[in-house]
């Protein structure tokens, strides 16, 4: 079953808004350390929000339009493929 198919809990909150901390090209090239990786932030259907993950640059990205309509565990688990994908 694909991860995006894959059946939750009915209550579970899906991802209605997203930010994704800009990328710059010096970042995409190594230009980061641990404590400046850029952050996914998500508000959710339950009217909760915070940080959904960090992610290395210059491996993988996202977009707001990927997360919108996953529930933590669906983004997460893309979070996961993406970076099999390296």
């Amino acid at each position: 079953m694909d991860y995006l198919g894959e059946v939750f809990g009915p209550g579970d909150p899906t991802i209605v808004d997203a930010h994704v901390d800009e990328v710059t090209d010096r970042m995409r090239n190594g230009g980061y350390n641990s404590g400046n990786l850029p952050k996914v932030m998500v508000a959710y259907s339950d009217n909760t929000e915070g940080k959904l993950f960090d992610f290395y640059p210059d491996d993988i990205g996202f977009t707001k339009e990927e997360l919108i309509g996953l529930t933590k565990e669906q983004a997460l688990k893309l979070k996961e493929k993406k970076m099999n994908r390296i």
